[in-house]
């Protein structure tokens, strides 16, 4: 369960996808001047936290593998299929 922990490209990818949750909730609290966690559960909507965390995982895989690497390659050409 550590080792889950330590794998960089997975935790930026779960955390672009929080961050993106995150934001519908004070959207709609800067948009209707109300506090809405239940967004916090939503699917869909902008921004959207699925696109966030498959764009985190590609850019953290190109970062981590080399921009050149075929894990890179791959996860683009996954990522883009998606997206």
């Amino acid at each position: 369960m550590f080792s889950i922990l330590q794998n960089r490209i997975l935790l930026d990818a779960v955390i672009a996808g929080v961050v993106a949750q995150v934001i519908k909730v004070l959207v709609v609290r800067s948009v209707e001047k109300r506090w809405d966690f239940s967004r916090l559960l939503e699917t869909g909507g902008m921004p959207s936290s699925h696109t966030a965390a498959v764009i985190a995982a590609i850019v953290s895989t190109g970062l981590q593998e080399g921009w050149s690497s075929t894990y890179f390659a791959l996860a683009t050409i996954f990522g883009y299929s998606y997206i």
